[in-house]
């Protein structure tokens, strides 16, 4: 892995060239903005095994000591991804991050709305330890396949809050669909302050009004719109959701459709932010088993 080092004297602000992303044998190139003070760490962006893509896209951050080199260990560290358009930003879900077992390696996952791109615009992810922060840009492709990857709901008492809009929950798929065990795995997010900002939604969140605290919260799933036999899903924290769908019979390799409904403090989450009544009542999420 090859790392150069650039500088241009700008308010005090540091450029790195960071060379670390290999797809099919050649190399992208990653800058990577370091504020000061002076940094403490050299942080490096190791993309998954596909690269980032619209939807859940995990990654590692490895984090050394520039004193030293040697890894940098029990950090507390925050990530948040921002998209620069032509016309507006917005930001995205991003998951806690947590040191893996290689010490000074940290796991982390995004959930990106849209790809970037020529015309579309580009993604930033700045990560932040301390009073230090690092920028990478990475590049997010569009999902492969058919399968959802996410789907947007409302409810009627978000409709009180400006910009409707941009403030309403987003179910992101959050793993792969395995046929023998059957669990689907959701993370569930709010969207708020013109979409830069986003909580993750489990019992005990904090949300802006006029949700506030949520005190109670439902996420359920059926193989048919009606709801005849409706699946509970398991809140595991921090907008993490998991419903056992063994029940319905799919099949690996084949698609199928999952119907599912959010309800927070008795409030139904619709797909157009009014009272359910039939289709808008829940989201069709397309999933394929492996």
């Amino acid at each position: 892995m090859a790392l150069t080092t650039t500088t241009r004297a700008a308010a005090g602000v540091a450029l790195t060239l960071l060379l670390s992303l290999t797809a099919c044998g050649s190399t992208t190139t990653e800058y990577v903005t370091v504020t000061a003070p002076e940094s403490t760490f050299l942080v490096e962006y190791l993309p998954g095994t596909t690269g980032a893509v619209a939807g859940k896209s995990t990654f590692q951050l490895r984090v050394r000591k520039r004193a030293d080199y040697l890894p940098a260990t029990g950090l507390a560290i925050t990530v948040k991804p921002v998209m620069t358009m032509p016309t507006y930003d917005h930001a995205a879900p991003a998951d806690l991050v947590t040191e893996s077992a290689t010490p000074g390696t940290y796991d982390g996952a995004v959930y990106y709305q849209m790809a970037s791109g020529a015309g579309m615009g580009y993604w930033e992810l700045t990560v932040t330890i301390g009073a230090e922060s690092v920028t990478f840009v990475p590049s997010v492709a569009m999902a492969m396949g058919s399968d959802t990857v996410k789907a947007n709901l409302w409810g009627v008492t978000d409709a009180a809050v400006p910009d409707t809009a941009s403030t309403k929950y987003v179910i992101f798929k959050d793993g792969p669909l395995g046929a023998a065990a059957g669990s689907l795995k959701l993370y569930v997010s709010r969207a708020e302050d013109s979409m830069m900002t986003f909580k993750p939604v489990s019992l005990g969140s904090v949300l802006a009004g006029p949700t506030g605290t949520v005190t109670s919260v439902s996420v359920t799933a059926s193989a048919d719109a009606a709801f005849t036999v409706p699946l509970v899903a398991v809140d595991s924290g921090h907008g993490h959701w998991s419903v056992d769908v063994s029940s319905l019979g799919l099949t690996a390799g084949a698609q199928a459709t999952v119907n599912l409904k959010l309800k927070v403090n008795g409030e139904d989450k619709t797909t157009n932010g009014l009272a359910p009544a039939g289709a808008n009542a829940s989201v069709a999420f397309k999933v394929t088993p492996q």
